[in-house]
């Protein structure tokens, strides 16, 4: 709704002006206040609200636009006719020869034709217009005028000094246009006022600092961000010289002033030491540069903006699940393992990570990536023995649109950019092609990846843990991993202990991972009696924790809610069910040919001479036997052992 204050200039036109607007066409879009007033009440009045437009005459037309320069107001033009009728009218009333014109009206057209239409002589008192009304009017009367004819205003004071007056009428023509102009104008200034606020509100809400220069290089916009970006040391103000406020930025704006084309991220260093990237548009008005327009950010505000985008193309959770309190251990050798792993957390260098499978070796990288500075960021881990050579590289490094057939529209992202700023953990880097290691450590030498058919390289900022089950010096020596390499990853390393080091830790993470199957299952946790434990803790795990898991699922499942005892766990341990000759074909013709290299000795005492050499340890006896470890414990539970 358009809201339009209408300062009536004499109270009979009023009821006019009331009328053209109740008639008007878009009388519903439009919401008009009428007020009646003088000049001397334009004065005093005091606005209740804001309005679109506001319309007025002569001197209510200049006292309005005195008291609110940046309102909209239009004048109520007064036309020849209007200014012959009012002659008339004076001879008629007061048959007057010579009549005073107070009031500008005569800007188009002046008194002299007036006078021979009218046969009056006319004389006008409207130069100087901060003379006071009652000062030409004592004029006029001094002229000897015999009326004076002006607006509502004049023609009041006109009456307070005992002379003859009119009042210069406006027809219903006039007032109906008035209107129009004022809907027009009003329509206008909203879309005016609507640019200037979407214009304040893309330059106060910007995350980039925003300065606008002129020609002569002063800052005629100086944004929030800007004053916050430059901080104490830097004073930015509207009016203040661009080499006065940023000398630094100078070179580059004067070049774009000069019709040079614009400027493109160009680092400038702040006095307080910081770094911003700037941005020089020029801005042209029929065809010459008339300003420029200089967008900033900080580099460290650009490289956390970098960091989340790249969380977003990746839309997979890249959050590193476990901590060290995670960790079910009671062991010295697996809380040495930990403290020293705590301790490489407080630092940004290459870690190797080395233990058997089924170790949690990525519990350990997890672990430290959310001990350390990097753990609001990602972690990326990736099996590096899980993808075949060219899909690895790809995979890691990313690739360019149209790298090669098959290649995702738009390119992909690589785990190194998805890593920026956080950790990348590549499982298994013994299985890594030499092709990819040469690759690899160039990333790891340079901190910049090429994207597979990109042509330019970008920075990442990323935390290397690498893990293996191999001894990889005993590769380098053999040729099959690359010695630089291994220097660039093993800088710090931790060596997690297998599980059968550690058969402190066996009865509290089997009972752990009872409990966490019991309740995803939906049943009765399973209780382990003192035969069964002493046995599992004699059992060698040559899967570690992930076999344990799976002998904790097994039980769960076998024994719901069950007391385990000794012969429950070995048959756990050791299923009667299947025969390993038909498990493993394979093993089966070596054990026998083995044994029966022995001849006349007993199966039996070639067991328990086995196990005596190895100290009981039956994965070495197994070994020295040339059987399976299963067959092993088949065979002891067929003996009594």
């Amino acid at each position: 709704m358009i809201s339009i204050l209408f300062v009536v200039p004499y109270p009979e036109l009023e009821p006019v002006v009331k009328e053209v607007y109740e008639r008007h066409p878009k009388r519903d879009s439009i919401e008009v206040e009428f007020k009646v007033m003088t000049v001397d009440e334009v004065r005093t009045y005091h606005l209740e609200k804001e309005y679109d437009v506001m319309v007025g005459r002569n001197f209510t037309l200049k006292e309005l636009r005195k008291l609110y320069p940046q309102q909209a107001i239009i004048d109520i033009p007064i036309t020849a006719y209007d200014i012959v009728r009012a002659i008339h009218e004076s001879k008629e009333l007061y048959h007057a020869k010579k009549i005073g014109i107070i009031g500008n009206f005569f800007s188009e057209y002046g008194p002299d034709n007036l006078e021979e239409v009218s046969g009056c002589t006319l004389v006008e008192y409207s130069r100087g217009l901060d003379i006071d009304i009652d000062v030409r009017i004592q004029a006029a009367k001094r002229d000897g005028c015999d009326c004076v004819i002006g607006g509502y205003s004049v023609y009041q004071h006109v009456v307070r000094q005992h002379m003859n007056g009119v009042t210069i009428k406006v027809g219903r023509g006039t007032i109906y246009n008035v209107f129009d102009e004022a809907i027009h104008i009003a329509e206008a200034v909203r879309n005016e006022r609507e640019k200037t606020e979407m214009f304040r509100t893309v330059t106060e809400k910007s995350r980039n600092g925003i300065f606008y220069i002129n020609s002569k290089k002063e800052l005629v916009i100086v944004n929030r961000e800007a004053k916050e970006l430059f901080g104490e040391n830097i004073k930015a103000s509207e009016g203040d010289r661009l080499e006065d406020v940023a000398p630094f930025m100078m070179s580059d704006a004067q070049r774009v002033l000069n019709g040079e084309e614009n400027r493109s991220n160009r680092l400038h260093h702040l006095p307080d030491g910081g770094m911003i990237s700037a941005d020089y548009t020029s801005v042209r008005v029929g065809g010459i540069t008339s300003g420029v327009v200089i967008s900033f950010q900080s580099v460290i505000r650009i490289q956390q903006q970098e960091s989340q985008i790249r969380k977003r193309l990746a839309d997979k959770g890249l959050q590193a699940k476990y901590s060290f309190q995670d960790i079910i251990y009671r062991s010295g050798n697996m809380e040495e393992a930990i403290k020293s792993a705590k301790k490489y957390a407080a630092v940004s260098s290459n870690i190797l990570i080395i233990g058997e499978t089924g170790t949690g070796k990525e519990l350990f990288a997890q672990s430290i990536h959310n001990a350390s500075a990097r753990k609001k960021e990602n972690f990326v881990a990736v099996n590096c023995a899980a993808l075949p050579e060219n899909l690895l590289e790809s995979e890691l490094f990313g690739y360019v649109d149209g790298a090669f057939t098959g290649s995702k529209k738009g390119g992909k992202i690589g785990l190194f950019e998805l890593a920026h700023k956080g950790t990348l953990f590549l499982d298994e880097i013994s299985e890594i092609p030499l092709s990819v290691q040469s690759k690899l450590l160039r990333v790891l030498q340079e901190r910049e990846v090429r994207r597979i058919g990109g042509d330019h390289v970008i920075s990442v900022d990323v935390r290397i843990i690498a893990a293996t089950n191999r001894n990889l010096k005993k590769m380098v020596s053999e040729g099959k991993f690359r010695q630089d390499l291994l220097y660039r990853l093993d800088v710090l390393n931790v060596y997690v202990p297998p599980l059968r080091r550690r058969p402190e830790d066996v009865e509290d993470l089997f009972s752990y991972y009872l409990e966490i199957y019991a309740d995803k299952f939906g049943i009765r946790t399973p209780v382990m009696e003192r035969g069964a434990l002493e046995l599992l803790k004699t059992y060698d795990f040559i899967g570690n924790v992930r076999e344990l898991r799976n002998l904790a699922e097994r039980t769960s499942v076998l024994y719901e809610g069950r007391a385990i005892t000794r012969e429950m766990m070995e048959h756990i341990l050791c299923p009667e069910e299947v025969e390993i000759s038909e498990a493993f074909p394979e093993k089966e013709p070596k054990v026998k040919k083995i044994l029966q290299k022995s001849v006349g000795t007993d199966e039996r005492e070639l067991i328990e001479e086995a196990l005596k050499h190895a100290g009981y340890n039956k994965s070495q006896a197994a070994q020295a036997l040339g059987i399976d470890r299963t067959t092993l414990w088949r065979k002891m539970k067929k003996y009594g052992f």
